[in-house]
This record gives C-alpha cells, sequence and structure tokens, in this order.
C-alpha cells in the first residue's frame, strides 16, 4: 500500500482585524509567467483551496545589460497554498510580508506557548519548506541549519528565542538580531501591499451562473435598446457648476497632491530596516578604505556612502565596489558611493487611490491635539542628544531640550506641514525611536549614519570599539485647528 502524503499544517493569526496564513506549502512554478490552470493543479495537488503567487525583487532597469541577462538570472515565481485546507478566505501570507521587507532574512516570532512560525528568504524570494509553523526544538535546529549554510542571513524576530541559539558554533555575532514583536511585525499600516489569498478551488458553478446572468443581460439590454429607439431624443438641459462645490473640489486636489508628493508613506519602520539591511551588507573596511558616512532619502530613494582612503587607490576601490554602484571621486582620499533603495514605489503605492487619501487626512489630528498628545510622547526619548524643530510656541519643556524657537509650519489647504529631527546614538535606540514615532503623523525623509572608532584602554590593553551616530529627519502632518 502507498504511503499518504503527509501535508503541513498551516496556522492562522489575526493581528488588529487582519488574518494572517503562516505555514504554506511553497511550489515552483512553471514558466516566466505563472498561469491559473497551473495554480489551480498545484492547489488541487496539495489538497487545498487558497494560495498566493510570489515574485523576484525587478531588477535595476539602469543597467543596460538587464536586458539581456534577466530571463536567465530571474528566478522562477513560486506558488503558496493553505495545504490539506479549506480555509484562507480574506487571510494574507506571512511570508510574502518577509519577501517584501527583507532580501535575506531568517524571521522568527512566537505563535502561542511554546509554538513558533519560521520563515526564511533568500534573494527576496521565500526559501521552499522554510515557511514553517512548529514547536521551538524543530523550530531552533532549523534556524541554525539554515545559519551554518549562510552566517549572513539577517536574523530577525524574538529575542528570547535568538539568545537561546547556540552562537558559538556559529561564524556569527548575535548582536547582530533585529529585534521585533508579532504585533510590530504584522503592522496593518505596514502591510497593506500584501494581497489577499485567492480562491483556486473548482468554478465551475460558477461559470453555469455567469452564462444565465449573461443571458438575462443580453436579453434585458437588447429590450431597453428597442425602447431607447422609439422615444424621442431628449433634449440636453445645460446645468451650470456651483462656485462652492468647484472651490471644494480645487482643496480635495490640492490636499491629495500634497499626501502624494511629500513622502507620507506611513511606513518608517519598513524603510528603516531597508536602509540598515544594506548598510549591514556593506564592509566597514575595504582595500585601505574606510567607511565614514551613510545618508539616505526616501524621496531619493538611494543611498550616499562616504569613503575615505588611508592607504588605498581609485582601483581598489573600483575593484571592491565599483560594479555594483555609481562612484564619485571627491579628492585623493574622498569618495562618494551611490546606491539604489528601490523600496519608495511599493510604500507610496496605496497613497495613488484618492480614496484612501481622503480616508487618512481624516484620521490626523489637529494642531492641537498634536502639540499636546503627539510631541509629548517625545519625552519618552529620555536618552536621545536631541529632539528639534516641531515649532511650538510655548516655552519647551526640559524633556525636549532644545525645540525650533522659530515655527517652522506651513499650510497647505487643510493641512499643516512641519519638519522635525531626532539625533540619537546607537541602533537599538534608532529602531526603538522609531516605533515611538505615530507613522500616521510623523514621516521619516532621510536617515543618516556617522560611523566612529573609539579607542578605550583596560587592563593595559587598547581596543577599539565601532560605534554609530544617526540622525532623522523628516516631516509632520495634522489638520489645521479650524
Amino acid at each position: 500500500m502507498a504511503k499518504s502524503r503527509q501535508f503541513k499544517n498551516a496556522q492562522f493569526i489575526r493581528i488588529e482585524g487582519q488574518l494572517w496564513a503562516l505555514g504554506l506549502e511553497w511550489h515552483q512554478v512553471k514558466g516566466k509567467e505563472a498561469s491559473v490552470r497551473h495554480c489551480r493543479q498545484l492547489a488541487k495537488d496539495s489538497r487545498g483551496t487558497y494560495g498566493t503567487l510570489c515574485y523576484a525583487p525587478e531588477p535595476d532597469r539602469d543597467d543596460e545589460d538587464v536586458e539581456t541577462t534577466n530571463d536567465v538570472n530571474t528566478p522562477l515565481p513560486l506558488f503558496g497554498v493553505v495545504a490539506n485546507a479549506g480555509r484562507g478566505r480574506r487571510a494574507r501570507s506571512a511570508a510574502v510580508l518577509v519577501d517584501q521587507t527583507y532580501e535575506q532574512a531568517i524571521v522568527v516570532l512566537p505563535i502561542e506557548d511554546g509554538v513558533y512560525w519560521l520563515c526564511a528568504v533568500a534573494g527576496g524570494m521565500v526559501i521552499i519548506g522554510k515557511d514553517v509553523v512548529s514547536d521551538e526544538d524543530e523550530i531552533r535546529t532549523m534556524a541554525t541549519e539554515l545559519l551554518s549554510l549562510n552566517p549572513d542571513f539577517t536574523c530577525v524576530g524574538d529575542d528570547t528565542f535568538w539568545d537561546e541559539v547556540d552562537w558559538s558554533s556559529l561564524d556569527r555575532d548575535p548582536a547582530t538580531v533585529d529585534v521585533i514583536d508579532v504585533d510590530t511585525f504584522f503592522d496593518p499600516q505596514d502591510s497593506s501591499d500584501v494581497p489577499a489569498l485567492i480562491h483556486y478551488g473548482s468554478r465551475r458553478w460558477l461559470w453555469a451562473s455567469l452564462a444565465m446572468i449573461s443571458a438575462c443581460v443580453v436579453g434585458i439590454a437588447a429590450h431597453q435598446a428597442y425602447q431607447q429607439w422609439l422615444a424621442p431624443e431628449p433634449v440636453a438641459a445645460q446645468v451650470e457648476q456651483d462656485p462652492a462645490e468647484i472651490a471644494m473640489d480645487t482643496h480635495n486636489a490640492t490636499v491629495t497632491r500634497v499626501v502624494q508628493e511629500s513622502g507620507i508613506h506611513r511606513s518608517n519602520v519598513a524603510w528603516t530596516q531597508r536602509v540598515l539591511a544594506l548598510v549591514d551588507r556593506t564592509p566597514v573596511n575595504t582595500r585601505g578604505w574606510t567607511l565614514q558616512r551613510v545618508e539616505c532619502g526616501f524621496m531619493s530613494d538611494q543611498c550616499e556612502l562616504q569613503w575615505s582612503s588611508a592607504i588605498g587607490t581609485y582601483a581598489d576601490l573600483l575593484q571592491a565596489r565599483g560594479s555594483q554602484s555609481q562612484m564619485t571621486f571627491d579628492g585623493p582620499k574622498q569618495a562618494t558611493e551611490v546606491l539604489p533603495l528601490s523600496v519608495k514605489d511599493r510604500l507610496l503605492s496605496s497613497l495613488r487611490d484618492q480614496g484612501a487619501v481622503r480616508q487618512y487626512v481624516t484620521t490626523l489630528p489637529n494642531t492641537r491635539h498634536f502639540d499636546v498628545q503627539h510631541v509629548s510622547q517625545l519625552q519618552e526619548f529620555d536618552s536621545l542628544d536631541d529632539v528639534s524643530r516641531f515649532g511650538l510656541n510655548t516655552q519647551p519643556a526640559q524633556s525636549y531640550l532644545s525645540l525650533a524657537p522659530v515655527p517652522t509650519r506651513q499650510t497647505v489647504g487643510s493641512l499643516v506641514v512641519g519638519d522635525w529631527h531626532l539625533d540619537g546614538t546607537g541602533i537599538t535606540i534608532l529602531l526603538g525611536s522609531i516605533q515611538l514615532l505615530n507613522p500616521s503623523v510623523f514621516h521619516v525623509q532621510s536617515l543618516a549614519l556617522t560611523l566612529k572608532k573609539t579607542t578605550s584602554n583596560q587592563s593595559s590593553l587598547s581596543r577599539t570599539e565601532l560605534s554609530v551616530e544617526w540622525k532623522l529627519t523628516g516631516n509632520y502632518t495634522t489638520q489645521g485647528d479650524q
């Protein structure tokens, strides 16, 4: 007797009203374009009904050689299905969220007591068989095996889980783990681009119903066309539009333009993590050149890396970095490297819908509420060096440190837009600061990282440590007081 096939058990969790599916079965799709018929067959093979597609990230089209090599180097799409079950309506795949957020990472999050979810992505694609819900021991074994094969994975998720990993057997520093909890990772505002699972079950009943409805619609349309042909042609009455309605339409168009053009992306955490992932893949020292500073802008969707030379030549830096980016030499020992981020368009996609913009504007606080409540949240930044440029007219409290004495706000339509910046030291403080900011009000526009080496003498031994000073700048948006 043939042994029956064993299917994975998917699990569903609900975060702030959004249903997420964890532990899908992933299959490689035949051909560059996945057909519905092929996906339906894959779902049938897994005895599932609901599934989703996952595509590789698009290459940089500025490279002239991409057109000729893309078909060879681009991975085939993946199809994930909730195996051995008919559930999944209105759910979204958690693995697709990981795929959109990270290029190479292992995410481990606790689902319930003793049960964890692991998802691993490489090259911007989910690793087949590595979207799993299981007990802690199996998940730890799987994570350790992945790190032993490639120590460059970004480790993300539960700090308790990662603290108990045997780092001594791996060529890896445990301090590089990005700690994040379940609620923050599945933030509905940062995951709105993840599509819901699609029904891939049998639809014969639907085609029969559509055929009957189409026949009825055709009959009704023919009857109405005949009646309209018999009726006399009405005389069109010219109606002038109310000036108040014209003014309101102009005002709404202005507000929509400001929201769409100001980089109000409501994805501070996702954008900052993409910047830190790019910096993490960049060596601090290479061929006699040292990385001094990194400046990334949201609207430009790129990062500028500033290098200084101790003993390296131009040829050394071009050989190490020139093929990956655009390089400019600013002096005998200074160079600037430009790297693309390619994340802005995805984060701004939800604001291309005018309906979504109008709904977003209605949730903004007015200026008084912003001053009293949202700026007061900055009192929690007691470990920051500077919190400034909110343009308050009142005497700032001591916890705010130095606020801008001159207001920086400007009124556009019914919106008030102002500038702000935060300074601090340490990546942990940076990530904590981002999570304290309300992403619907405060919008990160740029992040600058300055790398500094400090030497300390302990027990007659000198030790060099690397510290990171950072500066966040951005704008905030509120409704006017009227």
